[in-house]
């Protein structure tokens, strides 16, 4: 069986009143291996410094001898495919086989790679976005333009 330990997410501290970081660790009994992954994200303030909101990495160590084997450092990018995966494999299995337009409420890096994993669940390229940040939503709407969708 997998099994995933975690804690509840840290609250905010030094970098503001949103940030928060989880840490959360999954094995599966019997493997060679264990996983810690280390999520810190929602730093505002750091979209004006050109850096992204959320980062992370995920630490590989032996089941056996306890020992770190690799450091993934991926800046969070499995986190935000695995949601968006995720979402598409629900909606693989229980949106109606005809879908006319998808709605998007929010425009950030999770909107962008929702639409990205449902093009391999269904043929609609249609989508309508909902974002309280107007200059957000129209960077996003030419990005995912770019990526073949109709979208406003």
């Amino acid at each position: 069986p997998v099994q995933s330990m975690g804690q509840p997410p840290m609250p905010a501290f030094l970098a503001g009143p949103e940030a928060q970081t989880c840490i959360k660790s999954g094995y599966v009994k019997g493997a060679d291996h264990f996983v810690v992954k280390i999520a810190p994200g929602g730093v505002s303030e750091n979209e004006k410094r050109g850096l992204p909101t959320n980062t992370g990495l995920n630490l590989l160590f032996s089941q056996h001898t306890l020992r770190l084997e690799a450091i993934l450092f991926d800046e969070g990018i499995l986190t935000e495919m695995r949601t968006a995966a995720a979402a598409a494999l629900a909606a693989r299995l229980f949106a109606p086989r005809t879908v006319m337009k998808v709605g998007m409420f929010g425009c950030g890096v999770q909107a962008r790679w929702q639409l990205r994993f449902l093009r391999a669940v269904t043929d609609c390229r249609q989508a309508l976005v909902n974002s309280r940040n107007t200059e957000h939503a129209a960077r996003f709407c030419e990005e995912m333009r770019d990526e073949g969708w109709e979208i406003r």
